[in-house]
């Protein structure tokens, strides 16, 4: 990132962040008034929550003075192999790999699942092995044993490191200070179940922007594989349980409450992470994430209890936890949208104007500048798309560890769960918009905005899940082109690409599949070419355009050298080409890695298809609701604007003693089905109160075809209504511009309550003048003594004029509405391709 670059970065954070105080503060001030405080106050904490999280990465990632890069060191160290749940040729790369590592005294594979075939691996090489015990699941303990050296270095199996991984690392351990030294990792796949639907790797902000912004401060996480640590440290802090993800977490606190520093080095990547494939396993890192995260912030050493961490410490380890607990509060969210639909009651008031001016800045300023600040490695939408993404693996983590996740459990599957639910809910509301109005109420304004928050949700979350247009989940096995000779059995072939399991095949002459044959051919590599024969089994075979035949086959035995060859080839080197570590090349000249469409003409799965007809249900029920409010809607909503006025013992009416009168006003959106408004078969909408300014003067937005409203004098006062005009909730003329205009005089006592009027009893806030409303509401349907007669009725030229228009929320709602049902329609389509990565 340049200086320019660096500027505007900086700017827009600052601007995005000013607009989220000042968006805030407006909020707590203007917009909870006449609202269910139980339900508004929390809403307005879930957005605090969102900003300070948002402050935290801005913090985190301003610039800041940059380090001069340290030259790379010559240091001997032994290198750690933690092995898990990785394949047998995975191991076997990284194992290659290490050969041509420079500086490693000694190789030690800690096995963690106690496979023989991995022991067997390990003597083949010349490491030393340790399985560990049954309830040791990360190895700490286990490899700072079998070190022989003050510094170690670590890789997980599957990882490849550069050549000088280890040299460039441990420069930074020339500060007697620095505990453990955090490489940059990336991923070269173009898929897998840890990208995103842009493929884009979830992990690649935490590991290329976020760690390496804390480093620069000492305040770095050990996150494992591609760092170096040292010994000492390490066995005194490694916890005897807990995952490896969950036991680095810890060491890490651990460290940095004893006063270490931890750094991340930015610039190029140190080690290439391997693709992990099994959702099961992405859905149990998510889990453990959150589990870590909560442990630092609330165990007895972490960032919220008393410990002897410094404020930059504390500011750091917040950081790292806002994205793993973003879910926590994503769920709230949606419970939020959802409670707000169902039960017809909006979190807050607020005029449409003044929240385009301060939420909108807020969000978008705030999102781009942390773009900018990561370099873009967190693009915009990015933290919404992992809330989104690991709402099932958060929750599960709330669970006791006795609990086993099950073996089919999907990273999608509780997104999945909140798409239903989503649904249903804008289904059930168009159904009542539409046809039935079973629900509470409400404007039309705040209905539009309900929907579109709805609504973007509901496409971010499709968008996760891959259902809409350009966003299909790709062959998990990558497979390198080559231009190879080969015979298979006594015919030539050509090798077209190669993977560590198997190879594509043409030839101008069809086999048959199932049949076991052998492949022979020269695999060039960086060490010299190696010949190869392989006993293969043909799996699947096709015709080509040009008249010859694809065939696919799969190795069933080889040798070491041959293995070793293949990993080199298909593993290793490509990786080295794209870290430009590979002597002669040049990451432009890498070799091509391929990814082909798994569904090709395989049937629509039917989850995936039962999403779809899903989502497409909740858009229905979205223009229902949209439709059924566009006629009338700028008839429906209604500002009061009046003056309460007091008179003086000399009849002068004066304003200053008036200013705690509350004006409180409930509207009817339907008469029911006798027709007549006021009665107990009206849907009604939400009360709404407002207190009078210091000068009398107030404004209430109310939203219905027919309207009561009602001034509540002070204490002290009453209504100079004269004796033959009934008070309580009276009649407003909303047809066009209502004002209420009440007087009072100075008496002492306190209004009586009139039980047949509907007066309401004589309050001070806005709050208790909304649940008497409320109550009165609510008891116009009841029978026996509590039963109250219902409102006066309004005569018909008070009423609300409908006409035909829509307002511009429902515009936007239509054509987000159309566009992500043509989007859906268009993802249904998967043609097969191949893309070159």
């Amino acid at each position: 990132m340049n200086r320019r670059q660096e500027r505007a970065a900086r700017v827009l954070t600052a601007v995005g962040l000013a607009s989220s105080v000042a968006y805030v503060v407006w909020r707590f001030a203007t917009t909870l008034s006449g609202t269910r405080l139980w339900f508004s106050v929390p809403v307005l904490g879930l957005e605090c929550v969102g900003f300070a999280g948002a402050g935290l990465l801005a913090w985190a990632l301003w610039p800041s003075l940059r380090r001069d890069s340290v030259p790379a060191l010559p240091c001997s160290m032994d290198v750690v192999v933690r092995v898990d749940d990785q394949v047998l040729h995975e191991v076997r790369a990284t194992l290659v790999a290490l050969r041509s590592v420079r500086s490693v005294a000694g190789v030690i594979v800690v096995d963690l699942a106690t496979r023989p075939e991995i022991a067997g691996l390990a003597t083949e090489f010349g490491a030393k092995y340790a399985a560990t015990a049954t309830n040791d699941r990360n190895g700490l303990a286990v490899m700072a044993s079998m070190v022989t050296t003050s510094e170690f270095a670590l890789l997980d199996g599957g990882d490849i490191p550069t050549r000088d991984f280890v040299e460039r690392l441990a420069a930074h351990m020339a500060d007697s200070r620095v505990a453990a030294v955090q490489g940059m990792g990336t991923s070269f796949a173009g898929d897998s179940a840890e990208h995103g639907p842009d493929h884009h790797h979830e992990l690649g902000f935490e590991r290329e922007a976020l760690n390496p912004a804390l480093g620069r401060r000492g305040c770095a996480v050990w996150t494992g594989s591609g760092s170096v640590a040292r010994t000492e440290p390490v066995r005194s802090g490694a916890p005897e349980h807990g995952s490896a993800l969950e036991a680095h977490w810890h060491v890490t606190a651990e460290m940095l409450t004893a006063g270490w520093k931890i750094v991340a080095p930015s610039g190029s990547p140190v080690v290439a992470h391997r693709a992990v494939q099994s959702e099961t396993i992405v859905f149990l890192d998510r889990a453990e994430r959150a589990r870590a995260a909560r442990w630092l912030l609330t165990s007895p050493g972490g960032v919220l209890r008393a410990s002897t961490l410094t404020l930059r410490q504390r500011l750091a380890m917040l950081a790292w936890c806002v994205r793993p607990l973003s879910a926590l509060r994503r769920t709230m969210f949606v419970v939020v949208v959802v409670c707000s639909l169902l039960a017809g009651v909006v979190p807050f008031h607020a005029s449409g104007l003044a929240l385009v001016l301060t939420a909108v800045p807020a969000y978008l300023y705030t999102s781009f500048g942390l773009s900018l600040l990561s370099d873009w490695k967190l693009r915009p939408g990015d933290r919404s798309r992992w809330s989104l993404h690991s709402l099932g693996p958060v929750w599960a983590s709330l669970r006791s560890r006795a609990h086993a996740l099950s073996p089919d459990a999907q990273y999608g599957g509780g997104l999945t769960f909140a798409v239903v639910a989503l649904s249903g809910v804008l289904v059930i509301r168009g159904v009542s918009d539409r046809w039935t109005h079973s629900l509470g109420g409400l404007p039309q304004p705040a209905l539009m905005g309900l929907m579109l928050a709805c609504l973007w949700t509901l496409a971010l979350s499709l968008d996760v899940l891959r259902v809409l247009a350009r966003r299909t989940q790709q062959r998990r096995t990558a497979r390198v082109v080559s231009a190879l000779s080969a015979v298979l059995d006594d015919r030539g072939v050509s090798v077209v690409d190669l993977t560590p399991l198997g190879a594509g095949l043409t030839n101008h002459h069809t086999v048959e599949v199932g049949a076991r044959m052998m492949l022979e051919s020269s695999v060039p590599t960086a060490t010299g070419v190696t010949d190869i024969h392989v006993d293969c089994v043909v799996r699947n075979t096709r015709p080509t355009e040009d008249g010859g035949w694809r065939i696919g086959v799969e190795f069933t035995g080889m040798n070491a050298a041959a293995s070793n060859a293949l990993v080199e080839f298909c593993s290793i080197e490509p990786i080295w080409e794209r870290l430009g570590v590979l002597t002669g090349r040049v990451a432009d000249d890498s070799r091509h890695v391929i990814y082909v469409d798994e569904a090709m003409s395989a049937p629509m799965g039917s989850g995936r298809l039962a999403v779809r007809v899903i989502a497409l249900l909740a858009l229905v029920g979205a223009v229902a609701s949209t439709a059924s409010t566009a006629n009338a809607s700028p008839a429906l909503a209604h500002m009061i604007r009046g003056v309460v006025m007091s008179i003086d013992g000399t009849d002068t009416a004066t304003a200053d003693s008036a200013n705690t009168a509350v004006v409180v006003g409930v509207c009817s959106l339907d008469p029911g089905a006798d027709g007549v408004w006021g009665t107990s078969d009206d849907t009604y909408s939400d009360p709404v109160a407002v207190q009078s300014a210091a000068d009398g003067s107030y404004e209430l937005a109310l939203a219905g075809q027919a309207c009561w409203a009602e001034a509540v004098p002070p204490a002290g006062y009453q209504s100079t209504a004269p004796a033959d005009v009934t008070t309580g909730l009276q009649p407003l003329d909303v047809s066009g511009a209502p004002i209420l205009r009440t007087s009072f005089v100075q008496r002492d006592g306190v209004v009586a309550h009139n039980a047949s009027s509907g007066t309401t009893e004589q309050v001070t806030t806005p709050a208790a003048a909304v649940a008497e409303v409320r109550s009165i509401v609510t008891a116009l349907s009841a029978d026996g003594p509590g039963a109250r007669t219902p409102l006066p009725t309004p005569r018909v030229d008070q009423l609300a004029a409908e006409h035909e228009s829509r307002s511009t929320l429902s515009v936007l709602v239509l054509m987000l509405a159309g566009l992500m049902a043509a989007s859906i329609l268009l993802g249904s389509a998967r043609p097969r391709t191949a893309a070159a990565r």
